[in-house]
């Protein structure tokens, strides 16, 4: 499953870090070309979904790892000013 992440654009007026879109627009971006870069070297990438850690080999089959325990100890990520 892919969503789709718009690109960020370079504004030298604005601090990313500032702009929380502006920066999870740019971690969605970098997510996405790392992602890339493994799978064309021909080697897996582990990720977290549903609760379990999967592993993702670059011809797109999907083999779960393990369960994740701890899933309500992670906090969202929230913007505050």
């Amino acid at each position: 499953m892919t969503r789709n992440v718009p690109r960020a654009a370079y504004s030298a007026g604005q601090d990313a870090l500032e702009n929380f879109q502006t920066l999870s627009t740019y971690a969605a971006s970098a997510a996405r070309k790392a992602k890339r870069r493994v799978h064309d070297s021909g080697l897996a990438v582990t990720i977290i979904k549903n609760g379990q850690v999967v592993e993702v080999t670059p011809d797109g089959h999907e083999k779960t790892v393990s369960d994740v325990a701890a899933v309500s100890r992670f906090k969202p990520l929230t913007a505050s000013k």
